[in-house]
């Protein structure tokens, strides 16, 4: 019996740099060619990610497509401001750190269903967000793959009476100081929007230097709507 141990001991350590090898394949991803063709047999064909980049790349506003399995698959250069921690391969969650989406790509994927959400972005600009999440079958040549396309619309609402503008709208404010004066200085710019730069008159604003001036407290709201007022309905 102790030499049958001995041998099978010997056995074992004769073999042990094939089995080393085979531990190191196995940490570094690599399997046999019988375990390669099982798992393609099985898994979810590969979408063509050429042609949905360049489906989505038209996209005006925002559009990120997803797998089944919720990872990113593809995502225009206007994603990137929404998400700016995106990154293809990944999970879509790790970037998408918005409670109403996180629900709504869980309902459909579970439904496969589209679901409509909105929601506000307070980082880094007050932002407020119409976004789609859309269920599509995308064609490849191993069969059809399950996907999510996710495209966002900008409801940002300008000024008091609420200005459109386009997602490629920028807005620069300058301070400037001369003296005891400050002067503020706005330029508007929107190519798609407007045929040039609008620029507001600059305000110029003089420092008191009585010993007893004060900030003053914001003034009530006002009733912008009662003129406009046509029945006893609220909105």
């Amino acid at each position: 019996m102790a030499i049958e141990k001995e041998r099978e001991i010997g056995r074992r350590l004769a073999d042990w740099p094939s089995r080393l090898r085979g531990i190191w394949r196995l940490l570094k991803g690599h399997v046999d060619a019988a375990d390669t063709v099982d798992a393609a047999a099985t898994s979810t064909p590969p979408p063509d990610v050429a042609s949905i980049d360049a489906l989505i790349g038209g996209f005006p506003g925002p559009a990120i497509v997803l797998g089944r399995d919720a990872r990113v698959i593809a995502f225009n250069p206007a994603a990137s401001e929404v998400a700016p921690a995106l990154r293809q391969g990944e999970p879509a969650l790790i970037a998408l750190r918005i409670p109403e989406l996180v629900e709504a790509i869980r309902r459909a994927t579970a439904t496969r269903e589209r679901q409509r959400i909105e929601f506000f972005e307070r980082v880094p600009l007050d932002r407020w967000f119409e976004a789609f999440v859309t269920p599509i079958v995308s064609q490849t040549g191993g069969g059809p793959a399950e996907l999510l396309l996710i495209a966002f619309n900008d409801l940002t609402w300008l000024d008091k009476g609420g200005l459109f503008h386009s997602d490629k709208l920028t807005v620069t404010e300058r301070f400037t100081r001369e003296g005891n004066t400050l002067v503020y200085d706005v330029i508007v710019e929107d190519p798609e929007v407007l045929l040039e730069p609008w620029h507001m008159t600059p305000r110029r604003l003089r420092l008191n230097s009585s010993p007893d001036a004060f900030l003053p407290e914001g003034l009530p709201c006002k009733d912008y709507d009662h003129d406009n007022m046509v029945t006893q309905i609220r909105h």
